[in-house]
């Protein structure tokens, strides 16, 4: 899964908590495919807010701090979390390290 981040005006760590939550209260107002779309958004910024290290993040890269003026993507794969900037690539396993 590939998620795109708007980080123009806050952080990784806000917008990944914006997304989780609005994809909880639309959750229970979906239709089964749509809830099936939401529950692995959910899923994928549960783990990404449990593991990552947002302060070390915010320092590597600015971009991760706000004000993005490029576009920011995460996705998953199976050994944890890619995350796309345009100062580089960051592949972040899935516990953290």
């Amino acid at each position: 899964m590939i998620m795109h981040l708007d980080l123009s005006g806050h952080c990784i760590e806000t917008e990944l908590k914006r997304q989780h939550n609005q994809a909880v209260a639309a959750y229970f107002k979906a239709d089964k495919e749509e809830a099936a779309r939401l529950e692995q958004i959910i899923e994928t910024t549960r783990l990404a807010l449990e593991v990552l290290d947002f302060p070390g993040l915010r320092a590597e890269d600015p971009e991760l701090a706000g004000g993005a003026t490029k576009p920011v993507t995460i996705s998953t794969d199976d050994a944890g979390f890619v995350i796309s900037t345009a100062n580089g690539t960051y592949s972040i396993g899935a516990d953290g390290a």
